[in-house]
């Protein structure tokens, strides 16, 4: 997969650089020598709001996988708290869910939360932090 973090060049170079540009085209590309380009973008505080459009851009560029993946403050993410997304932030992704149900009609949308693929957000937030949780109490 590609990394992509945002539907616009000022929102991508916040994570990635300025490497917007060679990332559509690298899409471009692949898509017209009869592969199947992949897009996995990180969703964090500064690019939240771009989900809509980018899944926008992925229909458009025809790729067939987009995997969104909320940020979780573990590992090295530890230290970048802020990047974490709000309580508001994940009651709207859970409103989100019907929207990718039908967007899966013409593309792979997969949302992830911690490598797992979530049907019901708040539910595995929830126990991911659990097990998390478990895990340093030494459970």
């Amino acid at each position: 997969a590609l990394s992509l973090d945002g539907a616009t060049p000022e929102v991508h170079r916040v994570t990635r650089g300025d490497t917007f540009r060679q990332v559509i085209q690298a899409v471009e590309l692949l898509g017209g020598n009869g592969f199947y380009p992949s897009i996995g973008t990180v969703i964090l505080k500064h690019n939240f709001s771009e989900i809509i459009p980018l899944i926008k851009l992925a229909l458009k560029l025809k790729v067939r996988t987009l995997k969104l993946e909320a940020f979780e403050p573990f590992g090295r993410g530890e230290r970048h708290p802020e990047l974490q997304l709000s309580n508001d932030d994940w009651k709207f992704l859970n409103e989100l869910i019907p929207y990718l149900r039908e967007v899966k009609k013409q593309i792979r949308v997969e949302l992830l939360l911690a490598g797992v693929e979530c049907r019901d957000l708040q539910a595995a937030r929830v126990g991911v932090r659990g097990q998390e949780r478990g895990k340093q109490n030494g459970e």
